[in-house]
């Protein structure tokens, strides 16, 4: 994560744009870090109290238009996500015994302020 913060004007031109596209993501498992942060958020109300019960949180961020390939996250949790800048799209599909019962897909974009 260092080197990516060290390097990160090397990714952009005398415009300020990216020439190269990136996305990382990093868990945090520092319990005072884990307190510093949560002071900049709240569970959102319609998660039960289980769904925060480690001090454990993923930090993504990444170029426009760049992002993880489609996956499936196998957590015990409920999971969410709050957006703080910029614009994320989400695709849903559903998993292979959902296939015949579900909708083929289902696609969001969240802005910041966001939480899905």
């Amino acid at each position: 994560l260092n080197e990516l913060f060290e390097r990160v004007e090397d990714y952009l031109n005398e415009e300020g744009e990216w020439t190269k596209e990136w996305y990382v993501g990093w868990s945090n498992c520092n319990n005072h870090v884990s307190n510093i942060l949560r002071k900049h958020y709240k569970r959102p109300y319609f998660l039960p109290d289980e769904s925060e019960r480690s001090k454990l949180d993923w930090i993504f961020m990444g170029t426009p238009k760049y992002g993880a390939d489609i996956h499936i996250d196998d957590v015990n949790n409920p999971s969410w996500q709050a957006q703080i800048s910029g614009i994320k799209y989400w695709l849903f599909k559903p998993p292979a015994e959902c296939l015949l019962k579900c909708p083929s897909s289902l696609s969001v974009s969240v802005y910041p302020g966001d939480i899905i």
